[in-house]
């Protein structure tokens, strides 16, 4: 069974027997090795599941302590995800750093000629933007660049999830693109990750994809 499907059917098993009355908020859910052991699947497979999990609010991870229960209700914008300070700003990206590398490697899996040709075209759009300093566009371009990548994984539960990330980090897109150095930041990134999909080269995507998301974090942090 394929990696992204195993995911996503681990996902959906940990999500019904947390909406089910089997957890209450606050209770911790089995190891890494239990939950490995549980499914029979690797442990790569169990931390993309529980990143999703994490994503949508319905877990958090607290280092050295485990995973628990945060919420039972998988609804809402921003299924609980709100960014108000450094400590959940740095938990949010990390995640988004997990559920976005995942999704350049997908989107070579499921390679289609024309969503690349979207990402370019969204590219000059977004380069425009940054040339007329037109900081609503950019993030609105932004925002649509990563939407494509999702889009272009053909997963349903990964584009749910980019949703839901993208519209978490709206406030500080605007926040980051009122400055000028962090415009050609983006603008770097968006061509080597364009680059990189052109070429089929999935540790290359990979490693664009997360150094254009560690700077996002640092020009953010900055804002």
């Amino acid at each position: 069974m394929k990696d992204n499907k195993q995911s996503g059917m681990i996902y959906e098993c940990l999500l019904k027997t947390i909406l089910s009355d089997g957890y209450e908020v606050g209770d911790r859910l089995p190891t890494e090795m239990e939950l490995c052991s549980r499914y029979g699947v690797s442990r790569s497979t169990v931390r993309e599941a529980i990143s999703m999990l994490q994503a949508k609010g319905i877990v958090s991870v607290r280092r050295g302590s485990g995973t628990y229960v945060a919420s039972k209700q998988a609804n809402g914008e921003t299924n609980g995800l709100v960014i108000d300070r450094i400590e959940s700003l740095r938990d949010f990206m990390e995640i988004r750093i997990s559920i976005e590398t995942l999704a350049v490697r997908l989107f070579i899996k499921q390679y289609n000629e024309r969503n690349v040709e979207r990402l370019q075209e969204c590219e000059k759009k977004f380069e425009k933007a940054v040339r007329d300093n037109d900081v609503d566009r950019m993030s609105e371009y932004d925002e649509t660049f990563h939407k494509i990548i999702f889009e272009g994984t053909e997963n349903s539960l990964l584009i749910s999830i980019g949703d839901v990330l993208s519209k978490a980090f709206k406030s500080y897109r605007n926040k980051t693109f009122s400055k000028s150095e962090h415009r050609e930041d983006a603008v770097t990134a968006h061509r080597a990750i364009i680059d990189s999909l052109k070429r089929k080269d999935t540790n290359d995507a990979i490693m664009n994809m997360h150094m254009h998301l560690d700077v996002s974090y640092e020009n953010a942090v900055r804002s």
